[in-house]
């Protein structure tokens, strides 16, 4: 049994997972919600039952982090994987303090969806490159409105990769925060 945590930005990655493991023979479980001390214990009681956590920093940050969890009980050592989602290269201390540092050490792997990512990681920690899976869907019949679909957050390097494409004459959406069945739309059109 895995117990998928995900946070709504990235359920469609989340989705696919389940489904490839399912694919396995593997029971999973898709959750959304914030972890909790039940689901800690439910993982630590059973020895079939692992727990998979996108975006450890969201789910499980330390107290002082951006989202502080309190009261959460430790993870069970080597009953977890992590999969960590963020560019690591100008926030690594905001997204891998010592808290999710020991947690990596901790986990069976923690996965990068980033080659360049892992020359972050502290040579304890048994990291390895995932890409994220990508969201199965039929788009016959789907009219291809869009050239490219750009989803996250605009800096200036991205924005200026984005004029530029739209100079060359692509039709070119941005969203900052496109999730579930509106993301899948969205791919679909472009």
């Amino acid at each position: 049994i895995i117990d998928i945590f995900s946070p709504m930005v990235v359920i469609n990655i989340a989705s696919s997972l389940k489904t490839a493991l399912e694919k396995l023979g593997i029971n999973v479980n898709l959750i959304t919600r914030q972890i909790n001390n039940n689901d800690i214990k439910l993982c630590a009681d059973d020895k079939t039952r692992f727990l998979f956590i996108f975006s450890p920093h969201y789910f499980l940050q330390s107290k002082n982090g951006p989202y502080s969890v309190e009261g959460l009980n430790e993870l069970p050592p080597k009953k977890y994987f992590l999969y960590q989602l963020e560019q690591l290269n100008k926030k690594f201390k905001e997204h891998v303090n010592e808290y999710i540092l020991k947690l990596m050490q901790n986990s069976l792997v923690t996965y990068d969806y980033s080659t360049e990512n892992l020359n972050y990681y502290h040579q304890s920690v048994n990291s390895k490159h995932l890409i994220p899976p990508l969201v199965e869907f039929s788009n016959k019949n789907v009219e291809k409105s869009i050239d490219i679909l750009f989803c996250g957050k605009k800096n200036t390097r991205r924005t200026n990769i984005i004029n530029a494409l739209g100079k060359l004459g692509y039709k070119i959406e941005c969203h900052e925060t496109l999730v579930g069945e509106k993301l899948t739309e969205g791919i679909k059109q472009s």
